[in-house]
């Protein structure tokens, strides 16, 4: 056997061995970043939010910590697997994105050091523009720590079709506003918007949540008891909308039995 390739052959060896273990490295690292990531996605803030609606509505109490408590703790939680994975991989922009959105959710949750946790998200949010200027998840969380629409605005500019982005400019703009307000018009028209978005993405259910909470401020209730049946029909693991259509549900049954009940008694005082 000649030396020369089987020294080729060792080399190729040795060199694939080294890609497959680079391969295997970075997939698991993947896998810490996607679970970082789904620690303060849109999806599981809305999911902690309906826990912490449920808590309060079934224990009455109105100074609820489970959404701040749990928020935090995801948010520390992803910090910690992010700052391993930016000394690791120093020049992805989705690792710095994310990492200041956790700060951003951070900095609204812990009034104490709001200003050295937004100084992070801020410097993680550029960061991760200055590597990719099309990562847009930076501009979002700028959004979170300044309440700046533009943000979102420029967001929308690079991806007009990102529904985090999407959703967070019409809360932004119509519905925490139509929370506050007693406007029939205002809310009216914040319905119509949030319908809309519905129909652009259709498996968002905190669209539906918060359509269901703004007719219920209509007082339509017969109405909030549809979007709440169809937001369930998405997703049944919803607790505050369970609760919620559950009563309406009961509520407009008990309605409609009463009203039977007197149209007939009606009747047979009539004959």
């Amino acid at each position: 056997m000649k030396i020369l390739p089987v020294l080729y052959m060792i080399l190729i060896i040795v060199v694939t061995g080294i890609v497959f273990a680079e391969t295997a490295d970075y997939k698991t690292h993947l896998a810490e970043f996607k679970k970082a990531e789904a620690l303060t996605n849109s999806k599981t803030l809305s999911s902690i939010f309906q826990e912490s609606i449920a808590q309060a509505l079934t224990s009455g109490n109105k100074r609820n910590t489970v959404f701040r408590d749990k928020a935090a703790g995801n948010a520390r939680e992803a910090v910690a697997i992010l700052d391993k994975l930016v000394e690791r991989y120093p020049d992805i922009s989705k690792f710095y994105s994310s990492r200041s959105m956790a700060y951003a959710v951070l900095s609204s949750l812990v009034p104490g050091k709001r200003n050295s946790l937004r100084k992070q998200c801020i410097e993680n949010a550029d960061k991760s523009i200055e590597i990719d200027p099309g990562n847009i998840e930076g501009y979002i969380a700028l959004f979170f720590v300044d309440d700046d629409r533009s943000y979102l605005e420029t967001a929308l500019r690079i991806k007009p079709d990102d529904e985090t982005a999407n959703v967070y400019y019409v809360f932004s703009k119509y519905v925490f506003p139509s929370f506050q307000s007693d406007s029939s018009t205002l809310l009216q028209y914040t319905i119509g918007e949030l319908e809309k978005l519905h129909n652009k993405f259709p498996s968002n259910t905190l669209v539906l949540f918060s359509e269901g909470i703004l007719l219920l401020k209509l007082n339509n209730k017969e109405q909030a008891c549809a979007v709440f049946e169809k937001s369930l029909q998405i997703d049944e693991n919803q607790p505050a909308v369970k609760i919620l259509h559950k009563a309406l549900h009961e509520g407009l049954a008990n309605n409609d039995k009463k009203l039977y009940l007197k149209d007939k008694q009606e009747k047979g005082a009539a004959n």
